[in-house]
Formats: structure tokens, C-alpha cells, sequence
């Protein structure tokens, strides 16, 4: 068993009376409230909405909480709409930043963001509607021979590239030749 001398508890009292009296709170009664967790609320931002396929786009979640106390736990962030994907992220001073999904497909995308509760803190979410447009391209076309005479064979080239995008497109090329 573990006994303690009443000096101890004397500066321990001394101490903590001390910090009332500069306006300092036990954090145990800033974070709860009646033994209730305190409340939250999240704000879910993207860096890029609409962003283009293949872009970068980082998502960050804001949580406060009443009362000016800096949230602890974790964001889990989810995608769906032709890529269902969780991902869970820590907080760092209230913020989680999740930067992924360069492979989000073209078209809408929900992203939900859900603060799970702790002994602390309760439960928050938010949402948001993430378009993805398609990449634009540039085609540059040139031929074998340019002018070429009647009746020798000509090859033509097409490159097709993707700005701003590092990715390869794909697909099909369909020349038409008038004349």
C-alpha cells in the first residue's frame, strides 16, 4: 500500500488554489461537463473542388469543441460513388488532413467525415460533394511526309497528352482524311 505524507497533499492544494486564483480551470472540468462528453462540430473541407482527374486533393477536417478545448481522437474519412474507401487519420490540433485519392474516377463523390467519440468528446460529422472532371488533352498529329506525292504511302502519328496530369491517357485515336 501506498501512503503519502500531509506536506504533499499541503502543495499540492497550495499549488492548485494558486492556479485558480490566475484563472486556471483543472483540465477535468474544462473537457466534461456534468460527466457528459462535450460537444463537437466538424467542418469537412477539399483543397480542389471540382478538382481534374488525377489531381491531388487533400480533404481536412476541422473539429472544435465547446468551450475552446482542443479535440483529441480521430477522423475517419469515407469516399464513395464508384470507389468506396475508410481511411482513419489522427488529429493534430483539432485538424486531420487526409491527401490522397489521385485515383478518385471522373463523375461526383461523397466524402464524409465522422469524429468518433471518446470518454471526452462527443461524435460529429460532415459531408461534401467531390466532382471530378475528366483531364484535358492536347493533340498533336504529324505525318511521315508533309507534302507528300500521289500514290506513296504516308504515316501519320498522333500524341495524345494529358495537362496537367502525369498520367498516360487511354483510349482510341479515329483519323478521318478528307479527300
Amino acid at each position: 500500500s501506498r501512503t503519502s505524507s500531509p506536506a504533499r497533499h499541503t502543495r499540492i492544494r497550495e499549488f492548485t488554489t494558486a492556479k485558480r486564483r490566475l484563472g486556471f480551470e483543472p483540465l477535468e472540468q474544462r473537457v466534461q461537463l456534468n460527466g457528459a462528453p462535450v460537444a463537437t462540430t466538424t467542418v469537412l473541407t477539399s483543397s480542389s473542388n471540382p478538382s481534374v482527374f488525377g489531381e491531388e486533393v487533400t480533404f481536412t477536417a476541422d473539429v472544435t469543441a465547446a468551450g475552446g478545448v482542443t479535440p483529441t481522437g480521430s477522423v475517419q474519412f469515407l469516399t464513395t460513388g464508384g470507389l468506396t474507401t475508410v481511411l482513419s487519420v489522427p488529429l493534430e490540433d483539432g485538424t486531420a488532413n487526409l491527401t490522397a485519392f489521385r485515383s478518385l474516377p471522373v463523375g461526383s463523390h461523397t466524402v464524409q467525415a465522422f469524429f468518433t467519440s471518446t470518454d471526452s468528446f462527443a461524435a460529429s460529422s460532415a459531408s461534401l460533394t467531390q466532382t471530378v472532371v475528366a483531364a484535358p488533352t492536347t493533340t498533336t498529329i504529324t505525318s511521315s511526309s508533309n507534302p507528300s506525292a500521289a500514290g506513296l504511302p504516308v504515316s501519320f502519328t498522333a500524341m495524345v497528352s494529358v495537362v496537367p496530369s502525369p498520367r498516360v491517357p487511354t483510349g482510341s485515336v479515329i483519323f478521318n482524311v478528307d479527300g
